[in-house]
């Protein structure tokens, strides 16, 4: 389940429709100055589908296919923090940073959340599809978001689908009299047998959601049937699950109630033996106002503080069961706080062609590096799970380098890492698909399996929620050695 969002945790979901996690760093040319260059005019990006215009202090982004072109977001010039190695604008509260590409009438582009930089290339004039506005009508709905898979998506082989058969199906159950709620359910059928956690669909006006996850856990089964949940119910399910939890974990395993930190969605406390317990519920919301510089801001100083007494431990326990995930700078600035030695994280690909055989871009490295703030060395125990999506996955990747090795318990993860390719159709509705891969050291993937556990133990199951206990936590517990 391109384009990623930050949020709280309780709006996180919602909000992960509407991300464009795909967006990154961009701009200047070859000159010694990006700000000596005029960056009018047009530009257009390898792979994402993304047109960008700039004119003096406006940068305006579109949404392409072959057939389509959609006003998406804009951004504003600002002064940016003087590097004179880079221009800035600013897209709300975040930063959206240009810098030199590799060859002339080439930029990169990274936004404030995004750990890679997307490569755009000069020009001449504004693609033809771009002339007309598309008329929003249920068949141009349906063509939009059949093209956009079909130009976009970046797993077709590892679900063995045939996409062209999908649209001879589908396209002629769409008219000119197809109401919304019918359109709704077409393209839900037509992507429901991926049960991609990173392919969604957000109707607001019809109150309409649906996310991909996978029929394992309570909250995936509760996404099967054809009327789904509302977008309220769906985040009070995972709001509802976190709160049984922790309810159990205090009481029965903690030595003291948890303390809370980041917008209440990190927690730190002592179980016994002086095992640390972390648990992160999600890698975005960490600030009140929702900003990714505020958010960092207040992550930083919750680990410093979490960390300040690291030497006591004997052990972490690090809890990311319930985890939708958000941005990737968060999993590593907590990954940076646990070792001592820079490591390769994953590396990230992204579909590069429109039609026949994938193909991708060249793997943009991402590192570990060490913080030089409180950090902690020691016997770490990672608890994973099927509510471990995205930023949360990720992070498990984040760590598998890390010496001493990190050892993982639970069950396996959901199994979607790219960022959320957020779209649009004309009639407003958003929709996501992933069009990246993460990959480890060796080129391997975890779409669609997951990242599978050391050790595996039930999480949160009935039995368990019912009688008040962890078994998975017990388990994480015996692999340090201090049950």
């Amino acid at each position: 389940m391109k384009d990623r969002d930050s949020k709280h945790r309780r709006v996180r979901i919602a909000l992960i429709l509407f991300s464009i996690s795909g967006l990154m760093a961009l701009l200047s040319l070859y000159l010694p100055s990006a700000r000596a260059q005029s960056l009018d005019g047009f530009w257009q990006s390898d792979a994402y589908g993304l047109l960008v215009e700039i004119r003096g202090a406006n940068l305006n982004t579109y949404q392409t296919t072959s057939i389509s072109c959609l006003p998406w977001w804009t951004a504003k010039r600002s002064d940016g923090d003087g590097k004179k190695s880079e221009v800035v604008f600013e897209r709300g509260d975040t930063p959206i940073r240009l810098t030199s590409g590799s060859a002339l009438d080439t930029l990169l582009m990274r936004d404030g959340v995004s750990v890679s930089s997307v490569s755009l290339r000069r020009i001449s004039a504004r693609p033809d599809n771009c002339s007309d506005k598309l008329a929003n009508t249920p068949q141009n709905n349906y063509a939009v978001f059949w093209q956009t898979f079909s130009e976009q998506f970046a797993l077709f082989p590892l679900y063995g689908a045939d996409w062209a058969a999908v649209d001879r199906k589908y396209r002629p159950q769409v008219t000119a009299s197809t109401t919304p709620e019918e359109l709704f359910g077409v393209l839900r059928e037509m992507i429901l047998p991926f049960h991609n956690a990173h392919t969604n669909i957000n109707a607001q006006p019809i109150n309409r959601l649906y996310i991909g996850y996978k029929p394992v856990s309570e909250i995936g089964l509760k996404l099967q049937p054809p009327n789904s949940l509302s977008i309220k119910e769906f985040i009070d399910l995972s709001t509802q699950l976190a709160q049984r939890t922790r309810d159990i974990i205090e009481p029965k395993y903690s030595e003291g109630k948890l303390r809370s930190y980041c917008n209440d969605v990190i927690y730190f406390g002592m179980l016994r033996n002086s095992i640390g317990y972390l648990r992160i519920l999600g890698f975005e919301g960490y600030a009140k106002d929702g900003g990714f510089e505020q958010g960092m801001i207040s992550l930083e100083a919750a680990l410093d503080d979490i960390f300040k007494d690291a030497k006591q431990m004997n052990g972490l326990v690090i809890d990311v069961r319930i985890n939708p995930g958000g941005a990737d700078p968060f999993c590593l600035a907590v990954a940076s706080r646990l070792t001592g030695a820079k490591y390769l994280a994953y590396s990230k690909v992204t579909r590069d062609n429109l039609s026949g055989p994938l193909r991708f871009t060249e793997p943009q490295p991402v590192w570990v590096d060490v913080s030089t703030r409180p950090g902690y060395r020691g016997k770490i125990v990672l608890l994973i799970g099927p509510e471990t999506i995205s930023g949360g996955e990720t992070f498990a990747m984040a760590l598998m380098g890390r010496k001493p090795q990190v050892t993982s318990v639970g069950e396996n993860t959901q199994g979607v890492f790219s960022d959320i390719f957020a779209r649009r159709l004309p009639n407003g509705w958003t929709f996501g698909l992933p069009n990246e891969l993460f990959l480890t050291e060796t080129g391997k993937s975890f779409d669609g399996a997951g990242v599978a556990p050391d050790i595996r133990a039930p999480v949160f199951p009935k039995v368990d929620l019912e009688g008040g206990r962890d078994s998975a936590l017990e388990k994480a517990l015996e692999a340090l050695g201090k049950r």
